[in-house]
């Protein structure tokens, strides 16, 4: 059935709605539902006042059951019935150059014909209201029937043919449309192409559009056709599965396969291989169990049905036990000893619960290992001595740092840091230190994001401005980034200073620091202690490096290696304050 919508871009809506309606073959009585009905031969035509509510779109569905509608064509009066259900864009606007299509037009010729066509089946006076400035708002044609009848002159481009062909997704019969988007291929659209070789069933297109999805994609597209009860088509599709990740889709795909959500016949081979491929995945969606559950009832298999019921119960933490308990299909086992001991096995929760516990106790006793007589300690005398040098007197920053050596602390509060569960006292000691330093303003730094900013935090910092301009680029120019950092560090230099880095391992700021030659010579370079994985820690060398890949990731730099190598840690120098 196709309809199409007419209005007057200019003209005030007419106080009346009119219809005509040409069928495949005569009809006996006028449509009900239809008011002023009248029918010459094959052409029904009706007239209503604005003030009427006739839903046009109902009667031309009852009326298309038992006489099949060619097309059918309306004026609306009211401008809010122009249109129930908009177009996809694409396609509104290839038909909004229905009627006056330009000729060097892509789909110029697919809709040259269609025009045709519908020009020898509309009355005469079609042509007089498009003189007038009338102009084609809205189609639907049936794209099945217009995809056979110009199948055989089809136009060469095929963007042209997909602006038509978009209408047939939902089509009853999507055989003679599928033909051709075989025909035209899957390089552009291939979850529309797996939709309809899902619902036509031709497993060669089919395939074609799987090789260019992921395991996602199918499973959304078969969510879709589960929901509209396309179960037939869905099931093509989760056939598909295999060993995809993806856990919803296992789960829908069980759900899908019992005859009492499908309506349809039990189908045992099918669900064994649902189950097989999906119970892998029940730990982190324990819904599948319960659907599994469920599967295996309706394939009498009761053994294996209450072991999923308790994995049901044991990895959801018992948030599924009311749904169980009030599932239809396990009526007959509610009250059963083997049902209800299924729900007497404690939780999953309770047991991570308590290997929890276990390891946070056996991680508490390490850190406390590690971090007695850490103030006394090379490291934390290293940490200290570093903190006080780059101080300024009476700032006491240090002090805090000697502070928290003796009680290390634990929470992003208290150190300023993101704690992570294996950092070691020591790393949370020099974390804890960068972070009284950053809000003393000793550092400067920017997310790696926003690391665009860091080039105007050198320019505030006596930089000249031409020498960062190698620097920040939509494209990267290697050597003269390279050059860019020899010149800021150059700009340092001349004042007496040296830039450097209070180097965290990670993260995504980079924390530069200015300091004096003396600080420098002592202290950079020097690793103060390590991380729990062997990173070092302490004052570094500039780390271009690591701002060319900030750099990379803020402006989209392709990713390759930085044009400069990690400052080198050195070793043999003192760790404590003079």
């Amino acid at each position: 059935m196709g309809v199409l919508y007419i209005v007057s871009p200019t003209s005030a809506p007419g106080r009346t709605s009119r219809l005509w309606i040409h069928l495949e073959r005569g009809a006996s009585a006028p449509p009900e539902g239809l008011p002023e009905a009248r029918i010459t031969g094959r052409e029904v035509t009706a007239e209503w006042p604005l003030e009427a509510e006739v839903d046009t779109r109902k009667v031309l569905a009852a009326l298309h059951r038992t006489h099949p509608i060619r097309f059918a064509y309306l004026q609306p009066a009211a401008p809010a019935e122009r249109r129930r259900r908009p177009p996809r864009a694409k396609a509104q606007a290839a038909l909004a150059d229905l009627v006056d299509c330009p000729p060097d037009a892509p789909h110029a010729a697919l809709l040259a014909d269609l025009v045709a066509e519908l020009g020898a089946l509309c009355p005469p006076g079609l042509e007089a209201v498009r003189r007038r400035g009338w102009r084609l708002l809205d189609a639907w044609p049936d794209a099945g029937r217009i995809a056979e009848r110009l199948e055989a002159r089809r136009c060469s481009d095929p963007a042209a043919n997909r602006e038509l062909l978009e209408h047939a997704i939902e089509a009853d019969d999507p055989a003679p449309v599928l033909e051709i988007w075989q025909t035209i291929g899957v390089a552009d659209d291939p979850m529309r192409m797996l939709r309809l070789a899902a619902l036509g069933g031709a497993e060669d297109a089919l395939d074609a559009a799987l090789g260019r999805l992921s395991g996602w994609g199918l499973g959304r597209i078969a969510y879709d056709l589960m929901g509209s009860k396309r179960f037939e088509a869905a099931w093509r599709l989760f056939d598909h599965l295999g060993d995809s990740t993806d856990r919803g889709a296992h789960n829908n795909a069980l759900w899908s396969i019992q005859a009492d959500n499908s309506g349809l016949r039990v189908q045992p081979a099918r669900a064994r291989r649902y189950l097989q491929a999906a119970l892998p995945h029940g730990p982190r969606n324990p819904s599948i169990f319960y659907n599994a559950a469920c599967v295996l009832i309706e394939l009498e298999d009761l053994g294996a049905c209450l072991r999923c019921i308790r994995d049901a119960v044991w990895y959801s933490d018992h948030a599924l036990d009311e749904a169980i308990r009030a599932e239809p299909l396990f009526r007959a086992l509610v009250g059963t000893e083997g049902f209800e001991r299924a729900f007497d096995v404690g939780s999953i929760g309770e047991a991570r619960a308590a290997a929890r516990a276990a390891r946070d106790a056996e991680r508490n006793a390490a850190f406390a290992k590690a971090a007695a007589g850490l103030p006394e300690s090379p490291e934390g005398r290293a940490l200290v001595g570093l903190v006080r040098d780059l101080e300024r007197p009476g700032e006491g920053i240090s002090d805090r740092v000697q502070a928290v050596l003796r009680k290390p602390p634990r929470t992003v509060e208290e150190i300023g840091f993101y704690p992570g569960s294996d950092d070691t006292p020591f790393e949370r000691c020099y974390r804890f230190a960068v972070a009284q330093l950053r809000e003393a303003g000793y550092t400067f730094a920017r997310e790696d994001k926003y690391v665009q900013g860091i080039l105007q935090d050198f320019v505030a910092r006596g930089v000249p401005a031409e020498a960062t301009r190698g620097i920040k680029r939509r494209v990267p120019d290697r050597a003269r980034f390279v050059d860019a950092t020899r010149q800021i560090e150059a700009a340092f230099e001349a004042r007496g200073e040296r830039l450097a880095c209070l180097w965290t391992a990670g993260g995504d700021h980079l924390y530069f620091i200015v300091v004096s030659p003396e600080v420098a010579e002592r202290w950079r370079d020097v690793p103060l202690g390590t991380t729990s994985s062997g990173a070092p820690l302490g004052l570094r060398s500039p780390c271009w490096h690591a701002l060319y890949d900030h750099l990379g990731y803020a402006l989209g730099w392709p990713n390759e290696p930085p044009p400069l190598p990690e400052p080198a840690w050195r070793g043999g120098a003192s760790l404590e304050s003079g």
